[in-house]
C-alpha cells in the first residue's frame, strides 16, 4: 500500500491507496512544534484506527509546504514506518 501525505501550513492530509483506490483518507492540525515519536505515534494509531498494519505501507510520497517539517517526517517514516520517503 502506499501512504500519501500532504503537509500544509493549517493540516496535514494522509491517504492510504491500494493500485488506484483511496481506501482511507485522515487530517491532523499541523504543529511544528510535534516531535518525531509524536508524530510517528499518531500515524501508527492513524493507520490501525483506519484498519491496517504499517507493515502493510511499502511506499509512501509527501508534498510538503512546510520545509521545517520535511526532516521531522523523513526521520518519523524512517523509524516507525521502515520506508525511505519520496519528497
Amino acid at each position: 500500500m502506499l501512504l500519501c501525505i500532504d503537509i500544509g501550513n493549517t493540516n496535514i492530509v494522509f491517504g492510504i491507496y491500494n493500485e488506484d483506490n483511496l481506501l482511507n483518507s485522515f487530517k491532523i492540525e499541523t504543529n511544528h512544534h510535534k516531535t518525531v515519536d509524536e508524530y510517528g505515534l499518531k500515524f501508527i494509531e492513524m493507520i490501525k484506527y483506519m484498519g491496517h498494519e504499517v507493515t502493510e505501507i511499502d511506499g509512501i510520497i509527501i508534498a510538503s509546504v512546510v520545509p521545517q517539517l520535511d526532516g521531522v517526517f523523513t526521520k518519523t517514516i524512517r523509524k516507525y514506518i521502515k520506508v525511505e520517503p519520496l519528497f
